[in-house]
Formats: structure tokens, C-alpha cells, sequence
């Protein structure tokens, strides 16, 4: 097995698996599901933007795999209004991104 780093130097990629949309349940359509380097992981990161009212709160499912090819999902549970939260997983790949409310 070749296992090489977890990438948290590098600043986040906005909208590198979702493009931002309203909080909704369900499954989101994936913009990307690796990373944008080879052979390296990350932590998911997610920001709640409210536009115009209320959206759907509730948490937010990710799956994937991580360096050593094994699955691992994480829930990650928005904040108020332009709050970062982070995973606490590390995803070499992304297979879904889901929406539970």
C-alpha cells in the first residue's frame, strides 16, 4: 500500500464536491469526488449560507474512501449563517454527499 499525506496546508477549494445550493434532504450532485492532488486527503469543510430566508437545516452525510481505500462516512451539522464547520475524517475520495434532516 502507498500512503502518502493529509493536505490541510492547502487552502480549501470552494464548491470542490458541491456547488453551493440551498440545504435541502437528499442527495446532492457531486462537482468533483477526488482530490485535487494525487494521493493525498482531506478534511470536508462546509460554510451555511442563508439567501433570502430559511433554508432546510439538519446535517450533512459524507462518503467516501480514505488513503488506505477503506469507506468512511462523516456527519457534518452546519452552523448558523457563514459558519465553517469541519469533518473530522480524512477523504482521499468522495462518493456522496447527502442531506438528512
Amino acid at each position: 500500500m502507498e500512503y502518502t499525506h493529509l493536505d490541510a496546508a492547502i487552502a480549501g477549494a470552494a464548491n470542490r464536491f458541491v456547488t453551493s445550493v440551498a440545504m435541502k434532504v437528499g442527495a446532492y450532485t457531486l462537482a468533483n469526488t477526488t482530490m485535487p492532488t494525487a494521493r493525498t486527503a482531506r478534511l470536508v469543510t462546509c460554510t451555511r449560507t442563508v439567501v433570502g430566508g430559511a433554508d432546510t437545516a439538519g446535517t450533512i452525510v459524507v462518503v467516501g474512501k480514505n488513503l488506505a481505500g477503506e469507506a468512511i462516512t462523516d456527519t457534518l451539522t452546519p452552523g448558523a449563517n457563514g459558519i465553517l464547520v469541519t469533518g473530522t475524517k480524512w477523504f482521499a475520495s468522495i462518493t456522496s454527499v447527502t442531506g438528512v434532516g
